[in-house]
């Protein structure tokens, strides 16, 4: 897969067929411990009987932590090869293919809209930030987890080499945190919540650590929960 990152698609068909040629390749995906973190720690007080949208749920991974514990869940994404991967491991569950800009639902059909790892690479931001408020209810929430420009890892090989470390992705918008909070006030969301995100380590200790350490702003993703 080419490793050029940074880049505007022209045409949702262009993402589309990135994407599923992507997932052909190999699957993209976190830790499987990340999305169980999500579900049973950061998610969990605000799912239990409700209806949840998965905005670019990618292979169905964090689709799967979450049906135990909601009402119902539905997954949405534009690539029809993740979504093959995705019926594996989500036989029973609701899966639509459909870009973040043109959700194929009704107005405030779901109590949460979650969206990890998945606004940056969407052909318009604002567009899709606006479809996800429109289609959750009056006292829901949406979440958000979106990557940070100033990275401590990418900051220190811009000290020692002049660039950023690897990216995996070609379409893919980075932004700091100001900025991202900025980006998501501006499709009308109120942010009541944030939290910093660095993956989730084997180690409990090195967890601690890490969370102990690395400063929000230097984060590897923020997380934001936000009210329409």
């Amino acid at each position: 897969m080419t490793t050029e990152y940074g880049k505007t698609a022209t045409s949702t068909q262009e993402l589309r067929d990135f994407y599923d040629q992507a997932f052909k390749q190999t699957i993209i995906k976190d830790e499987e411990r990340a999305y169980r973190w999500m579900a049973q720690k950061l998610f969990r007080p605000y799912l239990a009987g409700k209806m949840v949208l998965d905005v670019g749920c990618g292979g169905g991974f964090f689709l799967s932590e979450l049906r135990p514990l909601v009402k119902f869940a539905s997954g949405i994404d534009l690539s029809g090869e993740a979504l093959r991967i995705a019926s594996r491991s989500n036989k029973s569950g609701v899966l639509v293919q459909s870009s973040a800009e043109e959700l194929p639902y009704i107005s405030h059909s779901f109590d949460i809209v979650i969206c990890l790892g998945s606004l940056e690479h969407f052909l318009n931001v604002q567009k899709a930030l606006g479809e996800m408020r429109r289609v959750v209810r009056h006292d829901g929430w949406i979440f958000v987890m979106v990557p940070n420009l100033f990275w401590y890892k990418d900051v220190i090989s811009v000290l020692r080499t002049g660039n950023i470390g690897h990216r995996n992705q070609r379409y893919e918008f980075f932004a700091t945190p100001s900025e991202w909070k900025e980006t998501v006030s501006k499709a009308g969301l109120k942010i009541e919540k944030c939290w910093k995100y660095n993956g989730i380590a084997k180690s409990a200790f090195k967890q601690w650590w890490k969370d102990r350490l690395i400063p929000m702003n230097l984060s590897y993703h923020i997380i934001l929960g936000c009210r329409p």
